[in-house]
């Protein structure tokens, strides 16, 4: 994947980051645009169009693992997709056949 700086902007008061993430929904892999508020907007910073350095140190962090290709898209299943698809078949295999009718 390519490496992705996202938008940073201003809205209604917050500096907010707009990235790309993707996701996991209905069982398939979809890509997204979604946005993360940042920080509120200093009042010496109001006039500013860009945002300062802080700021933008904040937005590489957040994204510092989704580049990296660590952050991992299985990780936003649900608990009861989670439970169906790993957890109650891995438990199956190790318990008896008296145990698994209870």
């Amino acid at each position: 994947m390519k490496k992705q700086s996202g938008y940073i902007y201003r809205r209604a008061g917050w500096w907010v980051l707009r990235y790309r993430e993707n996701l996991l929904e209905n069982g398939q892999i979809i890509r997204k645009q979604l946005a993360k508020r940042l920080a509120p907007v200093a009042p010496e910073h109001k006039r500013l169009r860009k945002a300062p350095a802080d700021v933008q140190d904040m937005a590489e962090d957040f994204l510092r693992p989704l580049n990296r290709g660590t952050a991992i898209t299985q990780a936003t299943q649900t608990i009861g997709e989670f439970a169906e698809s790993e957890f109650f078949p891995s438990l199956e295999k190790d318990l008896r056949q008296s145990t698994r009718k209870g």
